[in-house]
């Protein structure tokens, strides 16, 4: 960790169990430690062998901590909580940057670690430096992918020439074989959520390989919270994301938000499942769901059953929801309007980029507020899904399943 520079200087020197071998640690002329006083001796030693550490530096103190586990273990929510972390040490005047400090196991070998204290002290001197604001902390792979060219420009061919070698290689380097991938997008809550478990099931037994995440939008300040272990573990086996949302915003406004965040990387297909559904629908089916990613429609439907827009609503729904939908501009509000309660959407990338993304926007704008003009605007928009979606007001029999 490094201080104020005006004020101090601290130094973090990790040393690494799995890394700290006795013979090569006895081989440079050390004995082995006895215990952690001993330890710290002869690391000081080291550092003033080594030139890091001036022999009439005055030491303040030292510190010592053994643990148990070894690595900066990441997991979905790491950097949320990471940065938070290091804001409120900023504000204390605490740069907390290395392996432990920063807790980016990315950027955590010692390279990276002397890296991030000179990009901090860049920061607190000069405001950051050619690669920008402690491009190592907060860029982690842009600057692993600058120093890793091989990466990109490969040609084993060149370099077994170099090495005096005849032997070249036809194929080239392998590469990630391309997968689908499907998004479920929903408001979400809590993680016991039995569909929670439905989706896992049904996407791992889906006939073709498929990449596939649960992106969760939090309405409950949940993903603001660091949770135990055990549910975080249960959380990347569901390959569940948590994504913070506005509380107590309607949770269609999750659906919104994920358009129009994601508009240009959006995956092949995506599943709008509303909090209401229930673990026993027809849509954690693999065979279903597969004929409808197979199948020439771009869209299908699974809901409990089939409901009619209700008249009093129908003036409000043409006058705020209609004029966004694709055919307004050729026809009129029609006069009948029908969903499925309870219901999963499953539609194309093509089908939502039908409609521009300032088109997505404006729709977000009408129905993020948390309030009664919010929700109102979320009935009118449950009715209406299907139709930003290019469907028919009326939803034939064909795209649509029961639970």
């Amino acid at each position: 960790m490094v201080a104020q520079p005006w004020k101090q200087w601290s130094l973090l020197v990790e040393v690494s169990e799995s890394r700290f071998r006795k013979d090569v640690w006895t081989g440079l002329g050390n004995t082995w430690p006895t215990d952690a006083d001993d330890l710290t001796r002869q690391v000081i030693a080291g550092l003033h062998r080594g030139g890091m550490l001036p022999r009439n530096a005055t030491i303040a103190s030292s510190w010592t901590k053994r643990l148990e586990y070894g690595y900066p273990v990441p997991y979905v929510e790491r950097n949320m909580h990471v940065h938070t972390a290091d804001k409120a040490l900023r504000e204390l005047g605490v740069w907390s940057r290395g392996r432990f400090g920063s807790w980016k196991y990315e950027v955590g070998n010692q390279d990276h670690s002397c890296m991030l204290g000179v990009d901090a002290i860049d920061n607190m001197l000069f405001g950051g430096n050619a690669a920008g604001r402690e491009a190592t902390f907060n860029s982690p792979d842009v600057v692993n992918n600058a120093l890793r060219k091989y990466d990109r420009d490969f040609d084993p061919n060149e370099l077994a020439r170099a090495a005096g070698r005849t032997h070249t290689f036809a194929k080239p380097p392998r590469r990630m074989a391309k997968k689908p991938q499907w998004d479920w997008v929903l408001p979400h809550c809590h993680e016991k959520d039995e569909w929670l478990d439905e989706i896992r099931k049904v996407m791992v037994a889906l006939p073709q390989e498929t990449k596939w995440l649960v992106h969760g939008y939090e309405r409950c300040g949940i993903a603001d919270i660091k949770r135990p272990m055990k549910e975080m573990l249960r959380e990347g086996l569901n390959h569940h994301d948590r994504v913070p949302h506005a509380t107590n915003a309607p949770a269609l406004s999750a659906w919104l938000k994920h358009i129009v965040s994601r508009y240009q990387k959006l995956p092949e297909f995506l599943l709008f499942a509303p909090p209401s559904v229930a673990s026993s629908s027809r849509v954690f089916n693999p065979t279903a769901l597969s004929e409808s990613a197979a199948g020439s429609a771009e869209f299908a439907v699974w809901g409990s059953h089939v409901v009619e827009m209700p008249e009093s609503i129908h003036a409000a729904f043409c006058a705020k929801i209609w004029p966004f939908v694709k055919k307004a501009r050729t026809r009129s509000c029609p006069d009948r309007v029908v969903t499925m309660a309870d219901a999963v959407f499953m539609v194309s990338r093509r089908k939502v980029h039908s409609l521009s993304p300032q088109t997505w926007k404006q729709l977000h704008d009408l129905v993020a507020s948390a309030d009664a003009a919010g929700a109102a605007n979320e009935q009118l928009l449950v009715y209406g899904w299907h139709m930003l979606l290019g469907q028919p007001a009326v939803l034939p029999h064909r795209h649509s399943s029961r639970h």
